[in-house]
């Protein structure tokens, strides 16, 4: 609006000047105005630039973790082709996911692809998927401040993410669960993805929408002794105990998924947003 304004009464000033204006007698232009105009353009120009190179700034993707050959893409690798894909009633186009992590040159131990977006939103697929799922596609969408790196075609519809802005591959990660159990096993996130369900929890680092699967089906599946009572969270300061049955007697409290930059971590809490314990480094029922 200003340069619009400045430019406008720049144009009638000349115009008036040259004569092709007469509303009113000539007034040239004074010497010492000449400095003040080329200052006040080129701050406006400059202005303009800079805020031009924002609106038109496309958005990247950090490609690293557990990879020989961390990048951003598109800066680099933006040669790699995008496909058509999808259902015939919803196709879509974009970059296979199985060629933008291959460029990375992923090591032997990367089972994981943790996604993490703009908006604080995260959550995994497993390299399985990535190098099965001829669907799962990185899109573009808009342009501009508006533009955005999309995941599209998961087969869990909870790890489309919009605003991508980091791909990171870790280990495997699991939370081990002992005790009083016929069956004792660890929690392994990617067995229970398409069961978890999502709230908002804080546990830590401010409000993040985080996955969980109910504690109770996942104890369920380790057979707790007749004699077992209690459920211990153990965390790195206090553990907290819960009583076994209230456990099993409702779905409500949850073991959630919390992707931080370059690991995961479990937190357990209620769906209703209370967290119990944020950080859980093993679960014991006695």
């Amino acid at each position: 609006m200003v340069f619009a304004g400045f430019l406008g009464h720049t144009l009638i000033g000349t115009l008036r000047r040259t004569g092709v204006v007469k509303d009113r007698p000539v007034q040239p232009m004074q010497r010492r105005a000449y400095p003040a105009f080329l200052i006040g353009a080129a701050l406006m120009a400059t202005l303009l630039g800079v805020y031009l190179r924002g609106a038109l700034r496309s958005p990247t993707i950090a490609v690293g973790g557990r990879v020989d050959a961390p990048y951003t893409y598109p800066q680099q690798h933006g040669d790699l082709p995008t496909i058509t894909a999808g259902p015939a009633t919803a196709r879509y186009t974009g970059v296979p996911i199985r060629e933008l992590i291959a460029r990375a040159r992923p090591q032997a131990d990367a089972e994981l692809l943790l996604v993490q977006a703009t908006d604080g939103y995260a959550f995994f697929i497993s390299m399985k998927e990535v190098q099965e799922n001829d669907d799962l596609l990185l899109a573009s969408q808009g342009k501009g401040n508006n533009a955005s790196y999309d995941i599209v075609g998961a087969r869990n519809n909870k790890a489309k993410a919009r605003g991508v802005n980091r791909l990171t591959l870790i280990p495997a990660t699991t939370l081990e669960i002992t005790g009083a159990l016929g069956k004792p096993a660890p929690f392994n996130p990617d067995e229970w993805q398409f069961q978890m369900d999502s709230t908002t929890l804080d546990v830590g680092n401010g409000p993040q929408k985080l996955q969980g699967a109910s504690l109770a089906k996942v104890l369920q599946t380790l057979e707790p002794l007749a004699d077992a009572t209690t459920v211990i969270l153990h965390t790195d300061g206090n553990p907290v105990t819960l009583p076994l049955r209230d456990v099993m007697g409702s779905d409500d409290v949850r073991i959630f998924t919390v992707v931080g930059a370059d690991r995961i971590s479990f937190a357990v809490a209620q769906m209703s947003g209370i967290v119990i314990a944020p950080q859980i480094i093993r679960i014991e029922v006695k």
